[in-house]
């Protein structure tokens, strides 16, 4: 399997959905082979998610640096009602984080956008 950093060409079959829950919250997540954390949300975004939700009172405008599938940044806008900048190496990912967004009902609270890292963001 290649890395998920590294882009690639993918046909319609290979994208597929999945729910799950985070901090209370029923989201849905169209994915695809490429993305770290294809098939769930992994348990170490859980416990940040966590760990924000009880020691944060999140307001204003973040950045999802890496953002993969979304889920980071769309469970914080749903929690918190923040905003978001979301950026990815892998266009895959920017594709998909935008759909998120959409399926989510949160795509009014964020942008995103291709960055290697720092890159191609300037708000910040």
């Amino acid at each position: 399997m290649q890395h998920y950093f590294i882009n690639k060409e993918h046909k319609e079959s290979d994208f597929f959905e999945f729910n799950d829950e985070v901090l209370n919250y029923k989201l849905c997540f169209r994915s695809c082979d490429s993305i770290f954390s294809k098939n769930k949300i992994d348990d170490g975004t859980k416990a940040l998610l966590s760990a924000i939700e009880k020691k944060c009172d999140l307001n204003g405008y973040g950045l999802d640096l890496g953002c993969g599938l979304g889920v980071i940044a769309i469970a914080l806008i749903k929690k918190f009602g923040v905003s978001f900048d979301m950026v990815d190496v892998n266009k895959t990912a920017v594709k998909l984080s935008k759909e998120n967004l959409i399926k989510n009902n949160v795509q009014k609270n964020a942008t995103v956008f291709y960055s290697n890292g720092f890159e191609n963001v300037n708000n910040y």
